[in-house]
Protein backbone atom coordinates (compact mmCIF):
# COMPACT_ATOMS: atom_id res chain seq x y z
CA UNK A 1 0.00 0.00 0.00
CA UNK A 2 1.42 3.34 -1.00
CA UNK A 3 1.61 6.11 1.56
CA UNK A 4 -1.00 8.85 1.26
CA UNK A 5 0.69 11.32 3.59
CA UNK A 6 4.02 13.08 3.16
CA UNK A 7 6.56 14.03 5.76
CA UNK A 8 5.01 17.50 5.75
CA UNK A 9 1.75 15.91 6.87
CA UNK A 10 -0.23 16.81 3.76
CA UNK A 11 -1.81 14.56 1.14
CA UNK A 12 0.71 13.07 -1.31
CA UNK A 13 -1.55 13.80 -4.27
CA UNK A 14 -1.85 17.45 -3.31
CA UNK A 15 1.93 17.86 -2.98
CA UNK A 16 2.46 16.01 -6.27
CA UNK A 17 0.02 18.30 -8.07
CA UNK A 18 1.78 21.35 -6.59
CA UNK A 19 5.19 20.10 -7.73
CA UNK A 20 3.89 19.40 -11.23
CA UNK A 21 2.39 22.87 -11.55
CA UNK A 22 5.33 24.84 -10.12
CA UNK A 23 7.03 25.14 -13.50
CA UNK A 24 4.00 27.06 -14.80
CA UNK A 25 4.44 29.96 -12.36
CA UNK A 26 5.63 32.94 -14.42
CA UNK A 27 7.97 34.53 -11.89
CA UNK A 28 10.45 32.20 -10.26
CA UNK A 29 8.75 29.01 -11.43
CA UNK A 30 12.08 27.36 -12.13
CA UNK A 31 13.39 28.22 -8.65
CA UNK A 32 10.25 26.89 -6.96
CA UNK A 33 10.41 23.76 -9.13
CA UNK A 34 14.08 23.26 -8.23
CA UNK A 35 13.34 23.62 -4.51
CA UNK A 36 10.37 21.23 -4.70
CA UNK A 37 12.38 18.62 -6.63
CA UNK A 38 15.28 18.84 -4.17
CA UNK A 39 12.83 18.35 -1.31
CA UNK A 40 11.18 15.40 -3.05
CA UNK A 41 14.51 13.79 -3.89
CA UNK A 42 16.34 14.25 -0.62
CA UNK A 43 13.74 14.35 2.14
CA UNK A 44 10.48 12.84 0.96
CA UNK A 45 10.01 9.05 1.10
CA UNK A 46 6.64 8.91 -0.66
CA UNK A 47 6.94 7.19 -4.09
CA UNK A 48 4.03 9.19 -5.53
CA UNK A 49 5.74 12.50 -4.80
CA UNK A 50 9.11 11.29 -6.09
CA UNK A 51 7.63 10.14 -9.40
CA UNK A 52 5.68 13.39 -9.82
CA UNK A 53 8.90 15.37 -9.27
CA UNK A 54 10.66 13.39 -12.00
CA UNK A 55 7.81 14.00 -14.44
CA UNK A 56 7.78 17.72 -13.59
CA UNK A 57 11.50 18.03 -14.32
CA UNK A 58 11.25 16.15 -17.62
CA UNK A 59 8.26 18.21 -18.78
CA UNK A 60 9.97 21.47 -17.78
CA UNK A 61 13.17 20.54 -19.61
CA UNK A 62 11.27 19.62 -22.78
CA UNK A 63 9.39 22.92 -22.68
CA UNK A 64 12.62 24.81 -22.02
CA UNK A 65 14.37 23.05 -24.94
CA UNK A 66 11.54 23.98 -27.31
CA UNK A 67 11.62 27.60 -26.15
CA UNK A 68 15.40 27.76 -26.59
CA UNK A 69 15.13 26.25 -30.07
CA UNK A 70 12.58 28.86 -31.14
CA UNK A 71 14.70 31.67 -29.66
CA UNK A 72 17.77 30.33 -31.48
CA UNK A 73 15.88 30.36 -34.76
CA UNK A 74 14.74 33.95 -34.09
CA UNK A 75 18.33 35.06 -33.31
CA UNK A 76 19.70 33.21 -36.34
CA UNK A 77 17.19 34.90 -38.62
CA UNK A 78 18.01 38.30 -37.08
CA UNK A 79 21.78 37.73 -37.27
CA UNK A 80 21.81 37.11 -40.98
CA UNK A 81 19.13 39.70 -41.66
CA UNK A 82 17.06 37.24 -43.56
CA UNK A 83 14.04 38.92 -45.00
CA UNK A 84 11.06 37.54 -43.24
CA UNK A 85 7.55 38.46 -43.91
CA UNK A 86 4.55 38.48 -41.74
CA UNK A 87 4.17 34.71 -42.27
CA UNK A 88 7.39 33.88 -40.39
CA UNK A 89 6.50 35.98 -37.36
CA UNK A 90 2.99 34.60 -37.23
CA UNK A 91 4.20 31.01 -37.61
CA UNK A 92 6.82 31.34 -34.86
CA UNK A 93 4.38 32.98 -32.46
CA UNK A 94 1.86 30.21 -33.14
CA UNK A 95 4.50 27.53 -32.56
CA UNK A 96 5.48 29.12 -29.24
CA UNK A 97 1.83 29.31 -28.24
CA UNK A 98 1.22 25.65 -29.18
CA UNK A 99 4.21 24.54 -27.11
CA UNK A 100 3.07 26.63 -24.12
CA UNK A 101 -0.48 25.27 -24.31
CA UNK A 102 0.71 21.66 -24.74
CA UNK A 103 3.03 22.08 -21.73
CA UNK A 104 0.20 23.43 -19.62
CA UNK A 105 -2.22 20.67 -20.69
CA UNK A 106 0.33 17.92 -19.95
CA UNK A 107 1.05 19.33 -16.50
CA UNK A 108 -2.62 19.78 -15.63
CA UNK A 109 -3.44 16.22 -16.73
CA UNK A 110 -0.56 14.77 -14.70
CA UNK A 111 -1.52 16.96 -11.72
CA UNK A 112 -5.07 15.61 -11.80
CA UNK A 113 -3.84 12.02 -12.15
CA UNK A 114 -1.46 12.36 -9.21
CA UNK A 115 -4.04 14.21 -7.14
CA UNK A 116 -6.41 11.27 -7.55
CA UNK A 117 -3.60 8.74 -7.12
CA UNK A 118 -2.65 10.28 -3.78
CA UNK A 119 -6.11 10.02 -2.32
CA UNK A 120 -6.47 7.47 0.45
CA UNK A 121 -7.99 4.20 -0.61
CA UNK A 122 -11.49 3.36 0.54
CA UNK A 123 -11.37 1.35 3.72
CA UNK A 124 -12.00 -2.35 3.34
CA UNK A 125 -15.27 -3.59 4.77
CA UNK A 126 -14.98 -4.99 8.25
CA UNK A 127 -16.45 -8.43 8.75
CA UNK A 128 -17.15 -9.48 12.29
CA UNK A 129 -17.76 -13.01 13.43
CA UNK A 130 -21.02 -13.82 15.02
CA UNK A 131 -20.51 -14.63 18.68
CA UNK A 132 -20.67 -18.35 19.17
CA UNK A 133 -23.01 -19.58 21.78
CA UNK A 134 -21.50 -21.65 24.50
CA UNK A 135 -22.79 -25.21 24.53
CA UNK A 136 -25.54 -25.51 27.03
CA UNK A 137 -24.88 -27.85 29.87
CA UNK A 138 -27.18 -30.80 30.16
CA UNK A 139 -29.55 -30.64 33.07
CA UNK A 140 -28.65 -32.79 36.05
CA UNK A 141 -29.73 -36.39 35.79
CA UNK A 142 -29.75 -36.61 32.00
CA UNK A 143 -27.25 -38.35 29.82
CA UNK A 144 -25.45 -37.19 26.69
CA UNK A 145 -23.86 -39.13 23.86
CA UNK A 146 -20.05 -39.13 24.32
CA UNK A 147 -19.52 -38.75 20.55
CA UNK A 148 -21.95 -36.02 19.48
CA UNK A 149 -23.20 -34.62 22.81
CA UNK A 150 -26.83 -35.29 21.96
CA UNK A 151 -29.15 -35.37 24.95
CA UNK A 152 -30.41 -38.87 25.61
CA UNK A 153 -33.40 -40.00 27.59
CA UNK A 154 -31.65 -43.08 28.91
CA UNK A 155 -29.30 -45.89 28.00
CA UNK A 156 -29.37 -47.34 24.52
CA UNK A 157 -28.24 -46.20 21.11
CA UNK A 158 -27.82 -42.49 20.19
CA UNK A 159 -30.42 -41.65 17.53
CA UNK A 160 -28.11 -39.10 15.90
CA UNK A 161 -24.77 -40.92 15.51
CA UNK A 162 -25.60 -44.52 16.46
CA UNK A 163 -23.16 -44.78 19.37
CA UNK A 164 -24.07 -47.29 22.07
CA UNK A 165 -24.60 -45.53 25.38
CA UNK A 166 -24.82 -47.45 28.69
Amino acid sequence: MELTKTKLGINAGLLSAFILLTGVFPAGGAIILFAAVVYAGLIEENPIVKKAAKIAVVAYLIQLACTLLFDFIDYFVGLFSIETGLGYTTTMSKLKLVVAIAYLIVLVVFAIVYLVKGLPAAPAPVYTQMPQQAPQAAPQGTRTCPTCNTLLAGPGICPKCGTKVD
